[in-house]
């Protein structure tokens, strides 16, 4: 991903880069405070009674869209977020997304790690898998960056 945002020099040893900061206690440092700025804590409690999902393409293909807002109502509908201000957040549920537009999936890639409290029916890791776009060309159109500030 640093690679990607063209923040250092093309001739930048990245590996070293990171365990530098790693190393120094810069990137824990970095991570507390952005832990603090959302009025979080550490150390972070894992919930273990969750139940935990893989779900995998069965397409191959460049994923050239994810519909990203049927992911956050998938989200809410976890637990993992709300419709009304009065509701509850289960800060535990939620999704991990393995994949990124216009990587390559082939059948039986990872798409989506899912947490939640109950076991996912077909219908929901159907509607998972169905937020994915696949195409056999690339979205040519796609930026990932669009504009460093």
């Amino acid at each position: 991903f640093i690679k990607e945002t063209n923040l250092y020099p093309q001739d930048t040893d990245l590996d070293t880069l990171i365990k530098g900061k790693i190393e120094s206690g810069e990137a824990y440092n970095k991570l507390v405070e952005m832990i603090e700025a959302q009025h979080g804590s550490l150390p972070i409690e894992i919930d273990n009674s969750l139940h935990i999902c893989q779900i995998r393409s069965d397409k191959e293909g460049y994923i050239n869209k994810i519909n990203t807002l049927t992911l956050g109502n998938m989200l809410v509908g976890l637990g993992g977020g709300r419709k009304y201000k009065e509701q509850e957040i289960n800060y535990d549920v939620g999704f991990s997304i393995h994949k990124k537009i216009n990587d390559y999936v082939k059948e039986n890639d990872l798409l989506f790690t899912v947490y939640s409290e109950k076991p996912l029916d077909e219908s929901m890791i159907n509607e998972f898998k169905n937020t994915i776009y696949t195409s056999n060309k690339k979205n040519e159109t796609y930026k990932e960056i669009y504009k460093i500030l």
